[in-house]
């Protein structure tokens, strides 16, 4: 098992690498430079001007250069400095961390939670009524863009309960109750918007485990569907639910960028958003190094389990 895990981190590596070097290029390939971030139409942009920024950034080499120069510097822990703030890239990324986890985090519980609840249940009402209907209703959902969503739910809640998000955020050493105000309302909606797809999973894998051969042999000796259910069904679906939390915890990796977008909040996929908008090149990659991490030790841990769940799985 260690030598798996070893390798493993190891095969993460060019993983990252390559997650870096392609966002790097097509970052570059996009029209215009750091030079109109830093001049726009200022007057002060002379071909002098210019040629010094461009020495201070290092954006006057070939652009393999200027990537292999800042891999080095990565590798020692130093993600650059933002063209935009002027400020260490580690430093920005971790003041926004904490917001973007706590969004992640709460909207996965509630996804996993009421998605493995109604998995299960529409798989023990197969094709009746209720399970109809409420595919047909995860179905819309599903289809429906999640910040069309979001921005519905927001005028409905402003029109009739007098709520609007906040202007001004408000971090949780600041003010816990008003900090839980803030967030409760993003995460919840991004946490139920993926319950669809995931009970979806889980019920069709319950489906399955109902028609094994050890299920029919259960129910024929008279055990109550309750003791199949628990006993039997459920620590044979712990795989698939395993899939379902990996599933959730990226989904909301992803899903809190919208959000923060959205609902106005300091987050990292909002500082990626105007990153992008920018084209602040050490900023883009310097996340894109914390998404791609994140994604590899979330399947590794996913892996890990299926194995510590079931014995039959063995690493080598």
């Amino acid at each position: 098992m260690n030598k798996y895990i070893a390798r493993r981190l190891l095969q993460a590596v060019p993983t990252v690498l390559l997650a870096t070097f392609f966002i790097f290029m097509m970052v570059n390939a996009v029209r215009g430079d750091a030079l109109d971030i830093y001049f726009g139409l200022s007057e002060d942009r002379t071909p002098e001007a210019e040629a010094a920024l461009q020495a201070r950034l290092g954006i006057d080499q070939p652009l393999p250069i200027q990537y292999l120069s800042w891999l080095a510097r990565a590798a020692t822990g130093d993600l650059g400095t933002s063209w935009r703030y002027n400020k260490p890239v580690l430093d920005l990324i971790l003041e926004r961390l904490l917001l973007s986890v706590e969004l992640s985090l709460v909207a996965s519980v509630i996804s996993i939670f009421f998605s493995s609840l109604l998995g299960v249940f529409l798989a023990t009402r197969q094709n009746s009524k209720i399970d109809q209907v409420i595919r047909f209703i995860s179905l819309i959902f599903i289809s429906a863009p999640l910040y069309w969503v979001a921005l519905a739910i927001i005028v409905f809640l402003s029109t009739n309960f007098r709520w609007i998000p906040p202007i001004r955020y408000v971090s949780i050493t600041q003010d816990f109750w008003t900090h839980l105000q803030i967030i409760a309302i993003p995460a919840t909606l991004w946490g139920f918007l993926s319950i669809p797809s995931f009970s979806r999973f889980v019920r069709n894998s319950v489906l399955d485990i109902l028609n094994q051969d050890y299920v029919r042999t259960a129910k024929a000796k008279g055990l109550s569907t309750r003791r199949i259910l628990f006993v039997h069904v459920l620590k044979n679906a712990s795989g698939p639910l395993i899939t379902v939390i990996g599933l959730s915890l990226a989904g909301a990796a992803g899903g809190t960028l919208l959000m923060e977008v959205v609902f106005s909040l300091p987050g990292m996929g909002r500082l990626l958003l105007s990153a992008i908008y920018q084209r602040d090149i050490p900023m883009i990659l310097g996340i894109s190094v914390f998404i791609s991490t994140f994604f590899v030790i979330v399947n590794l841990v996913i892996d890990l389990c299926y194995a510590w769940l079931d014995p039959r799985i063995h690493y080598s």
